[in-house]
């Protein structure tokens, strides 16, 4: 008994890593949200290990979809900023780097990643990836105004 729960607690945790590298080669690859349950599938297909015994009703199952992928890979950027944001504070000085775009879906999405100096060496890091209403000016600053006082509160 304590073996199956075992293995069932393994499992488990290989179906929660293998979504969050999904949900993370997803986003790396901009690809559109819509092609993340897809991809899952296609996993399943292929008899990927971590997708074995993945069904909607298994413990992570409900994550297939693209609110559990928006979920996962918010929790990825968290953990990332949070890295970031370290190596920011060492930094002499940093810039940020915006740029509005759409992208494979046709969703407006605001992309801003921030400069700074790590070990003598510029580096460039994602640091946000939104979605937005628009292009429009005044909603790229209201997005920004809103990260940047959380970016800035957090340095």
């Amino acid at each position: 008994m304590a073996k199956a729960i075992e293995d069932a607690h393994l499992q488990s945790a290989a179906e929660m890593k293998g979504l969050l590298k999904t949900a993370y080669f997803i986003a790396k690859n901009e690809m559109a949200k819509a092609k993340f349950c897809h991809v899952v599938k296609f996993l399943k297909e292929m008899e990927c290990p971590a997708f074995k015994k993945l069904t909607e009703t298994s413990s992570y199952g409900s994550y297939v979809n693209e609110k559990g992928l928006s979920e996962m890979q918010q929790a990825i950027a968290s953990t990332l900023v949070e890295d970031v944001d370290k190596a920011v504070e060492r930094s002499p000085v940093f810039s940020l780097i915006l740029d509005e775009s759409t992208d494979i879906s046709n969703t407006k999405r605001l992309i801003i990643c921030v400069r700074f100096i790590d070990d003598n060496k510029v580096k460039t890091k994602l640091i946000r990836n939104s979605e937005i209403a628009d292009g429009r000016a005044d909603t790229i600053v209201e997005d920004f105004g809103k990260f940047i006082f959380l970016f800035l509160t957090s340095v």
